[in-house]
């Protein structure tokens, strides 16, 4: 035994807080798009544009990097800093919902910036380049006019904060120069956010990698945002088709931020000229208004939402039959996206004409709860299966369940055993939503008048399905008359 391996005496030990373990759901997964500070990564590069699954925050970091620096980065209120962190920390620390789908977008190789020459003074071999986003690819660092070697000379690594440690080699160095380059999420533009397919490298890139998922992972997306970048209408309008036909069969819906900066909606008053300025009024989306903050840190709405959208789900036996309105929700404000966070303040009429632009909101009643039902295509329709987001939801399931559950028939004989099965067991599945209050009543049948021969030889069947799902009770009235022939009994009786 070695004398470091000798013990006397008493020591204390402290480990990290064990979080609480995040539950598992699968209707409302999130795809979330942003940047992320990936130069905390061994290789940065192999974070960009590839969507990771994550089920705790301990592999997010791992895949992402995290930073509290998630607001806005530049003067003009146009861009934005690691909005991805925002949405890990929503679902993994407020919430505890998983699985969470990340697609960062910051690119180190274009999104950079140089760092300048900073000569640093070297305590014990050791010294701090003070400065988040530094590449360690990108650092050069100097012993007068003698360029060291990283990785014999030197070694680098991040701290808690982020910023760059440089331990040297050689402890009589008493002072450095570093050259160096950092990520720049400022340079992230909408295009970035947007993507598409790029036919160069074959990849998709941006919002298109929502295509990725299902061929990855084996799930589809529940709920896609863009913390804060929704609040673009481009974005919006992006992630409004995407949200549609994913892999050309599959759908989702999504949450968007609208505008809330000094040139948005800064009053409840304006959040319906806003919306319609923005062309927001998708069946699949819905909007939320303003921002929210909890813990000392300010969120976009969207990230909150679409975490406890997915823990309503949870609760729910994993289907998105309730609406997340009137939920609690530990937030301790509405604020706008302004230099000072301003407060807004909320009474139940204003958010209730909030709601009646379509835009979901919170309010303060008895404690902080989300306060809206209504998808972005309110007042413009008043159909339920979409003017309400749960009722929308539903119908989106229960496709994809139709989807998912029945592709490996595709190819398989038409005949009575296929009809027959597949009748069966959806009525099975529509009877168990039934037995269990997520829907009014579901069925399926094959009608033979609507199966000609002439169609079935050209291989294609219809099955007719039809189900119906509880609207929220948005509005419960109860009428209250005074009777006087009440009180007249009382004195008789008496």
């Amino acid at each position: 035994m070695s004398s470091t391996e000798y013990h006397h005496g008493i020591t204390a030990i402290e480990n990290d807080t064990k979080m609480k373990t995040p539950q598992d759901g699968t209707s409302a997964i999130p795809f979330v798009v942003g940047a992320a500070p990936v130069n905390l990564l061994d290789d940065p590069e192999s974070a960009v544009n590839v969507p990771v699954l994550v089920t705790n925050r301990k592999d997010a970091d791992a895949f992402i990097g995290f930073s509290y620096d998630w607001g806005r980065c530049t003067s003009d209120r146009t861009k934005f800093m690691y909005t991805l962190c925002q949405a890990v920390y929503a679902a993994f620390n407020i919430f505890s919902v998983s699985p969470v789908v990340l697609l960062n977008v910051l690119d180190p190789g274009k999104h950079k910036s140089d760092v300048g020459t900073q000569n640093l003074e070297v305590t014990n071999g050791s010294a701090k380049l003070q400065i988040t986003g530094v590449l360690k690819a990108e650092t050069r660092v100097h012993s007068g006019e003698t360029l060291l070697e990283q990785g014999s000379d030197y070694v680098l690594s991040f701290d808690k904060e982020g910023y760059l440690d440089i331990l040297l080699a050689d402890q009589s160095v008493k002072e450095i120069t570093v050259e160096s380059k950092k990520i720049d999420p400022s340079l992230v533009t909408e295009e970035d956010i947007i993507g598409g397919y790029d036919q160069a490298t074959g990849r998709n890139t941006g919002l298109e990698c929502i295509e990725d998922v299902f061929p990855l992972f084996g799930v589809t997306p529940g709920i896609l945002i863009c913390p804060g970048w929704s609040s673009v209408p481009e974005v919006a309008a992006a992630m409004q088709v995407k949200s549609t036909c994913i892999n050309g069969v599959f759908g989702c819906e999504n949450i968007v931020d609208l505008d809330c900066t000094e040139n948005g909606a800064k009053l409840y008053t304006q959040v319906k000229k806003v919306k319609e300025e923005s062309a927001m009024s998708g069946t699949h989306e819905a909007v939320v208004w303003p921002m929210v903050k909890t813990g000392g840190r300010v969120f976009y709405y969207s990230s909150v939402l679409a975490a406890l959208t997915a823990a309503t789900d949870i609760a729910n036996d994993d289907v998105p039959s309730l609406t997340p309105s009137n939920k609690k929700i530990a937030i301790s404000g509405l604020v706008l996206d302004d230099l000072e966070n301003t407060e807004v303040m909320l009474t139940l009429p204003m958010a209730n004409m909030v709601n009646g632009y379509g835009v979901i909101t919170a309010l303060n009643f008895n404690g902080w709860r989300t306060w809206g039902s209504n998808t972005a295509a309110f007042p413009g329709t008043k159909d339920p299966k979409d003017r309400w987001f749960n009722c929308r939801r539903m119908m989106t399931y229960c496709k994809n369940h139709w989807i998912l559950n029945y592709f490996d028939n595709v190819d398989n004989p038409v005949d009575l055993r296929l009809t027959q099965t597949i009748v069966e067991n959806e009525n099975t599945w529509y009877a168990s939503l039934f037995a269990n209050g997520k829907i009014a009543g579901g069925s399926i049948t094959f009608d033979n008048g609507r199966n000609p021969v002439e169609q079935i030889l050209d291989g294609k069947v219809i099955f007719d399905i039809r189900v119906a799902f509880f609207v929220p009770g948005e509005y419960i009235v109860g009428e209250f008359e005074y009777d006087p022939v009440i009180l007249s009994e009382y004195f008789t009786a008496s």
